[in-house]
């Protein structure tokens, strides 16, 4: 089970085609990719700042090579690229953030095509809220037509159902009466 957090740009919240097309998906979890190529890593994700600051960081170390122990370098380089590889995803949430991305939601499911279709079935069935609601005050509001429940605190679940009252495993209890 892979978790993902979900960014859109606010312009493309209340709409479903840019939803959809310029939502970003990023994985919560160690980046084997970061870890070992860090610098490509920092280039196909366009995280600029980010690599300054690894290279300025390499380049320290190469200037330290002359008064350290040499046998530390690597240790110090394996232990960068051990938390590149921890937390690489983050530091892309960060620069995406910076960039104006808004976070969605976080969604759960066996690999990235299945948190897709799960957000984006969420996605759908609340823009339809909104619309019924729409209908419902001017007046236009067929009687038969499906009106599903949305509520802004709803968290989408690894089973696609909707996680209410439930911490944990556990239902909260029923009132006593």
């Amino acid at each position: 089970m892979v978790h993902f957090t979900v960014l859109a740009k606010p312009d493309d919240i209340n709409d479903a085609e840019g939803l959809i097309e310029r939502s970003h998906f990023v994985k919560n979890g160690f980046s084997v990719f970061a870890a070992t190529l860090p610098p490509v890593w920092f280039l196909v994700h366009r995280l600029w700042l980010e690599l300054v600051i690894y290279l300025a960081c390499l380049i320290g170390l190469v200037l330290l090579a002359d008064f350290i122990n040499p046998l530390i370098l690597p240790l110090i380089h394996s232990a960068v690229t051990l938390y590149l590889g921890i937390e690489g995803n983050t530091l892309r949430l960060g620069a995406l953030q910076r960039r104006g991305y808004v976070e969605l939601a976080v969604v759960s499911g066996h690999d990235l095509e299945a948190c897709e279709a799960r957000f984006l079935s969420h996605c759908l069935e609340r823009l339809q809220a909104r619309r019924a609601e729409a209908d419902k005050m001017s007046g236009n509001y067929p009687a038969n037509r499906f009106d599903p429940v949305s509520g802004p605190n709803r968290r989408i679940a690894s089973d696609d159902r909707i996680a209410d009252g439930i911490i944990g495993l556990f239902p909260q209890p029923e009132a006593k009466g």
